[in-house]
Protein backbone atom coordinates (compact mmCIF):
# COMPACT_ATOMS: atom_id res chain seq x y z
CA UNK A 1 0.00 0.00 0.00
CA UNK A 2 3.04 2.47 0.57
CA UNK A 3 4.22 2.05 -2.32
CA UNK A 4 1.52 2.62 -4.77
CA UNK A 5 0.80 5.74 -2.19
CA UNK A 6 4.67 6.57 -3.01
CA UNK A 7 3.94 6.17 -6.71
CA UNK A 8 0.99 8.13 -6.94
CA UNK A 9 2.90 10.92 -4.85
CA UNK A 10 6.05 11.01 -7.49
CA UNK A 11 3.37 11.09 -10.83
CA UNK A 12 1.44 14.28 -9.36
CA UNK A 13 5.02 15.54 -8.80
CA UNK A 14 6.08 15.20 -12.23
CA UNK A 15 2.58 15.92 -13.45
CA UNK A 16 3.00 19.55 -11.98
CA UNK A 17 6.52 19.59 -12.61
CA UNK A 18 5.80 19.53 -16.06
CA UNK A 19 3.22 21.58 -15.77
CA UNK A 20 5.23 24.29 -13.87
CA UNK A 21 7.92 24.01 -17.03
CA UNK A 22 5.39 24.78 -18.90
CA UNK A 23 3.96 27.77 -17.58
CA UNK A 24 7.95 29.23 -17.57
CA UNK A 25 8.48 28.31 -20.87
CA UNK A 26 5.27 30.47 -21.94
CA UNK A 27 7.05 33.36 -19.30
CA UNK A 28 9.84 33.12 -21.01
CA UNK A 29 8.66 33.47 -24.55
CA UNK A 30 6.14 36.30 -23.73
CA UNK A 31 9.04 38.27 -21.63
CA UNK A 32 10.93 37.47 -24.86
CA UNK A 33 8.59 39.45 -26.96
CA UNK A 34 7.93 42.22 -24.54
CA UNK A 35 11.66 42.82 -24.28
CA UNK A 36 11.34 42.65 -28.72
CA UNK A 37 9.05 45.37 -28.44
CA UNK A 38 10.49 47.63 -25.92
CA UNK A 39 13.32 47.42 -28.05
CA UNK A 40 11.54 48.58 -30.98
CA UNK A 41 9.51 51.36 -29.38
CA UNK A 42 13.20 52.48 -27.89
CA UNK A 43 14.84 52.59 -31.49
CA UNK A 44 11.70 54.29 -32.97
CA UNK A 45 12.07 56.82 -30.17
CA UNK A 46 15.44 57.05 -30.46
CA UNK A 47 14.99 57.99 -34.60
CA UNK A 48 12.09 60.51 -33.48
CA UNK A 49 14.48 62.09 -30.99
CA UNK A 50 16.93 62.63 -33.82
CA UNK A 51 14.28 63.82 -36.68
CA UNK A 52 13.43 66.63 -33.48
CA UNK A 53 16.48 67.47 -32.91
CA UNK A 54 17.42 68.17 -36.95
CA UNK A 55 14.00 70.02 -37.30
CA UNK A 56 15.32 72.43 -34.26
CA UNK A 57 18.74 72.61 -35.96
CA UNK A 58 16.99 73.65 -39.75
CA UNK A 59 14.59 76.20 -37.71
CA UNK A 60 17.40 77.46 -35.63
CA UNK A 61 18.80 78.50 -38.76
CA UNK A 62 16.20 79.76 -40.39
CA UNK A 63 14.80 82.49 -37.98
Amino acid sequence: MKIQALDKYRQNRNRDYCELEKKFKALEIRHTDQDKKYKAMEAKYTNLDKKYVTLLEKHGDCC
